[in-house]
């Protein structure tokens, strides 16, 4: 669970433009926006355990 109130997200220039977000392990949003939705997903769900991950052309990666 993120226990900061200050989400900080960094991007490389690598980095893939379709990013998801689980709470509890289930997919509850995909798309590009991720500042704006973990902002809200953090709010609505404040005891979840929320993870963040991507998705590439070769593998599903969970950062």
């Amino acid at each position: 669970m993120l226990k900061s109130k200050r989400t900080s997200i960094k991007r490389s220039p690598e980095a893939p433009l379709v990013y998801v977000i689980k709470v509890d392990e289930k997919v509850i949003w995909e798309g590009r926006d991720l500042t704006k939705q973990i902002k809200k997903v953090k709010s609505e769900n404040p005891q979840g355990t929320i993870a963040i991950a991507w998705k590439s052309n070769k593998e599903f990666l969970i950062v």
